[in-house]
């Protein structure tokens, strides 16, 4: 969330250990109506794009790129 908060918007690739598999992550920050701001989160089940790819070595979000 922290990148949506400062650019509007963020994705990350999520890498998940325990079930072994890849997630792709998106947050976009969006104006409700002009009371306040409101978050969109987007999850994309990527496994088949990344089955290829070794995990990666730190344990927590090694993948996060701005969008």
């Amino acid at each position: 969330m922290k990148g949506a908060i400062e650019n509007g918007r963020c994705t990350m690739e999520i890498y998940n250990r325990h079930l072994e598999a890849w997630t792709s992550a998106a947050a976009t920050v969006l104006d409700w109506d002009g009371r306040s701001d409101v978050y969109l989160l987007c999850r994309t089940d990527i496994i088949p794009y990344k089955r290829d790819t070794a995990p990666p070595d730190e344990p927590t979000n090694a993948y996060n790129r701005p969008s």
